[in-house]
């Protein structure tokens, strides 16, 4: 069970070594749970896409002290961010409604508060990416007894390619 109601599974790793979260969901056991839109905002400019900066939101818990002293010391190479958006049937079955990863991201602003709705401590930062991004969608099919999956669907933004 999620401590957080409605929320994304986020795992972010640093060279290439997973930071631990809390959350207990089998699927996701140790990724960080919190909220991000998961939307990917682009825009066409005269040397292709660019994408918009992410913003996500994590559940503070003693696990995320190591991402927040790794972002203090910028003492890291690579990083990559998975974001695991949730949705579920009609009969309840719970599957990845959107899952999409990040490569080679810097982070550009972080903030810890309080969310007064929730009433708990949430590290809030904005990351850019710079290498790969790769989403994958799975939706209702036409007679919505199913689902058609979409992807992966890996853009790499150095090379401005379809992968």
């Amino acid at each position: 069970m999620a401590k957080l109601q409605d929320c994304q599974f986020i795992e972010i790793k640093i060279d290439n070594k997973v930071i631990s979260g809390s959350s207990e969901e089998q699927k996701y056991n140790k990724w960080m749970e919190g909220y991000s839109s998961g939307a990917l905002r682009t825009y066409s400019g005269p040397d292709g896409t660019h994408f918009d900066g992410v913003p996500v939101s994590i559940l503070v818990t003693k696990d995320t002290s190591s991402f927040y002293e790794h972002y203090l010391k910028r003492g890291y190479k690579t990083m990559t961010i998975t974001i695991v958006e949730r949705a579920s049937d009609n009969l309840g079955a719970d599957y990845e409604l959107q899952r999409t990863v990040y490569s080679e991201c810097k982070i550009t602003s972080l903030s810890i508060a309080k969310h007064s709705q929730l009433n708990q401590l949430f590290m809030d930062f904005d990351f850019v990416f710079e290498g790969m991004v790769e989403v994958t969608f799975n939706v209702p099919n036409a007679k919505s007894d199913g689902l058609d999956k979409i992807g992966p669907v890996k853009y790499s933004i150095a090379e401005k390619t379809l992968k």
